[in-house]
C-alpha cells in the first residue's frame, strides 16, 4: 500500500485515541480529520487494487471532485435550513444539527468545506474498492435502455422532489431530497449509456 495509505490509517486511529483521551483539538476538529484520514487510506487501497486513484493519477479530477462535493453538500445545507436568512430557529436546521461548532465564523467555514471536500472523494473511492474486491465476481445483467418518455416522466419527478422542499418548508419532506437528485440525473446517465442503475432494473 502507497504511504499515504499508512499516514491515513495512522490518523484515524490517532484522531481516535485522541478523542477518547479527551483532547479537546481533536474533538474539536474530529469529522474533517478522521474523513481525511479515511481518504488517504482508501485512495491507496484503491490505488494499488486497480492503479489509479485521486491522490496518485487523477488529481485533476479529485479536485473538481473535492469542490463538487463542497458545492453539493452545501446545498444540501441549503435544504436544511431554507429559510436561513431569517435567523433564529429557521436557521438552526430541519433534520440535522451541529454541536460545538468552532466559535470563528472563518475557521468554521473551513471546517465546514474540509469536511464536505471529502464526501464525495471518500464515497468515490469506496466504491472503486468494493467494486474491485466484494463486487468482483457480482453477475451484471446486460444493460437494457428504457423508453424516452420513461427518462423525461422520471427527470420531472426529480425536478419536483427537489423543488417542493424548498418552497413548502416540511421535516416531513426530508425523503424527497435524498431521491430528488438520483431521479433527476441517473436518466440522464442512462440515456448517455453511462453507468445507472436504471439499467439494472
Amino acid at each position: 500500500m502507497k504511504p499515504h495509505g499508512w499516514l491515513g490509517l495512522a490518523i484515524i486511529l490517532g484522531a481516535e485515541a485522541a478523542l477518547f483521551g479527551g483532547q479537546p483539538l481533536v474533538a474539536h476538529w474530529f469529522t474533517p480529520i478522521v474523513w481525511t484520514g479515511y481518504v488517504l487510506f482508501v485512495d491507496a487501497l484503491a490505488a494499488r487494487l486497480t492503479g489509479r486513484s485521486y491522490l496518485t493519477t487523477d488529481r485533476v479530477e479529485g479536485v473538481l471532485l473535492a469542490l463538487t462535493s463542497i458545492a453539493c453538500w452545501w446545498l444540501f445545507e441549503l435544504y436544511n435550513s431554507p429559510r436561513f436568512w431569517r435567523g433564529g430557529t429557521q436557521s438552526a436546521g430541519l433534520w440535522w444539527h451541529y454541536h460545538g461548532l468552532e466559535p470563528n465564523p472563518f475557521l468554521r467555514r473551513v471546517g465546514y468545506d474540509w469536511a464536505f471536500a471529502t464526501i464525495f472523494p471518500a464515497l468515490f473511492l469506496t466504491a472503486t474498492v468494493l467494486r474491485t474486491t466484494v463486487f468482483r465476481r457480482m453477475f451484471v445483467r446486460p444493460a437494457h435502455r428504457l423508453s424516452r418518455e420513461v427518462h423525461h416522466l422520471l427527470v420531472a419527478a426529480g425536478v419536483l422532489a427537489a423543488a417542493l422542499p424548498l418552497v413548502l418548508v416540511s421535516a416531513w419532506l426530508v425523503p424527497l431530497v435524498w431521491v430528488a437528485f438520483a431521479l433527476l440525473l441517473e436518466p440522464l446517465n442512462s440515456r448517455a449509456g453511462r453507468p445507472s442503475w436504471l439499467a439494472d432494473l
